[in-house]
């Protein structure tokens, strides 16, 4: 019922005069009182699509490791939605402390459902393109952080203008690595996108498709003939690699040196920087948790850290120095003049 309905049929005449019943004034005024909300929802939603999208295009992360309201960065979602705030003030208005608590939608449920719905609008757009053409498969199993084991699918096809696209599709998470759990993790992926089989035109994967007789490409072949195997060349790649190594040492050396310099020139200060947690991580994971031990960890660590960020660095910087000193490297001035070598 719309508001100039209820101002209609709640008039009531009595000595001449017009008058509106308490009840129905307050009806009235929670019908504006919603129409209101749901305007100040639209605006609040639309501002953390926004952030949302933003951050997912350039791939940057939600949270921040500290997010109460005295903290000088809650991370940039949050930080997003404080720049919104200023740039308008409508949208200020309904943003972080002025909407109702319940209802701020900074919560990482809500961002992941936001998420959510960009992956299926990007799948859409995938499936789309697709349409009624054939593709090929390729499909890997691997462990995440958690130890759960998991399967991830790849499409590859011909777009219109004839360029060939592989398309990430989703990960699916499986008992086991073997041909008949994957295979069902497939049926149930294809059943959920209204994929078919039959379309399938070619298989890429690794050791669980390789198999010729109980592989999961031997399963595929059964239900689509026209379904052909391809080796993950990345694998290949590696078991050529491994072949030479094994029986020529100059090689072998070649690529213990180049592992031992990635890993050199790949490891990052910020990991002996968080080696003052160690301790703390490995109290967290034990099974009789003692809390107030725990929680006096947790404190000891920060104020460890917070140290590190204050006085910290002048010790490494020293202990930089001493080490070019001692091999003669040449060290850069910190105090002179910055001078642009294009210049």
């Amino acid at each position: 019922m719309s508001v100039n309905a209820i101002v209609y049929t709640t008039k009531h005449v009595k000595k001449g005069k017009t008058y509106l019943t308490k009840f129905n004034l307050y009806m009235w005024h929670l019908i504006k009182k919603t129409d209101k909300n749901i305007k100040e929802y639209r605006i609040r939603l639309s501002a953390s699509i926004i952030a949302t999208k933003g951050l997912l295009n350039g791939a940057l992360s939600f949270r921040g490791h500290d997010e109460s309201e005295i903290s000088l960065y809650r991370g940039h979602f949050i930080e997003l939605l404080k720049l919104f705030g200023v740039i308008n003030e409508e949208i200020d208005k309904v943003i972080l402390s002025n909407a109702p608590r319940n209802n701020q939608m900074t919560a990482p449920s809500i961002q992941k459902e936001i998420c959510n719905c960009f992956a299926a609008e990007v799948l859409k757009k995938i499936f789309d393109e697709l349409g009624d053409d054939f593709f090929s498969i390729l499909v890997d199993e691997s462990r995440d952080v958690s130890k759960k084991e998991q399967m991830a699918m790849v499409l590859r096809y011909v777009d219109k203008f004839r360029f060939v696209k592989e398309r990430f599709v989703g990960l699916v998470h499986v008992m086991e690595t073997t041909a008949l759990s994957i295979k069902k993790a497939i049926h149930e992926l294809f059943a959920h996108y209204n994929l078919s089989l039959s379309r399938i035109r070619g298989q890429d994967g690794a050791r669980n498709m390789s198999n010729e007789f109980n592989g999961l490409k031997a399963l595929i072949l059964k239900e689509n003939s026209s379904a052909y195997f391809v080796h993950c060349f990345a694998h290949q790649l590696q078991l050529v690699v491994v072949a030479l190594a094994n029986k020529h040492h100059e090689i072998f050396k070649f690529f213990n040196e180049v592992s031992s310099l990635v890993n050199v020139v790949g490891a990052s200060c910020k990991r002996h920087i968080l080696g003052v947690t160690n301790t703390l991580c490995e109290a967290l994971q034990r099974k009789d948790q003692d809390i107030l031990n725990a929680i006096k960890l947790v404190k000891t660590t920060k104020e460890e850290l917070q140290t590190y960020r204050l006085e910290g660095f002048d010790s490494f910087f020293i202990d930089v120095a001493s080490f070019c000193d001692k091999y003669d490297i040449e060290t850069v001035n910190m105090e002179a003049a910055y001078v642009d070598p294009k210049n």
